[in-house]
């Protein structure tokens, strides 16, 4: 039953700290707020071309 709750098409938490694995590892030296704007970024373009869930 907790799977399918936890089914937001990949949109979790889990997904969301594997976003910022993949930043700080890809940058290699970064700040908080560097990952923080890019994240902020890709989700609000991204959501653009999904539809709203709420």
């Amino acid at each position: 039953k907790r799977m399918k709750r936890a089914d937001k098409n990949g949109k979790g938490l889990r997904h969301f700290s594997m976003k910022v694995c993949e930043k700080v590892q890809k940058k290699g030296t970064t700040s908080y707020n560097e990952v923080a704007d890019e994240l902020v970024a890709e989700f609000t373009h991204g959501s653009s071309m999904m539809p709203a869930d709420s």
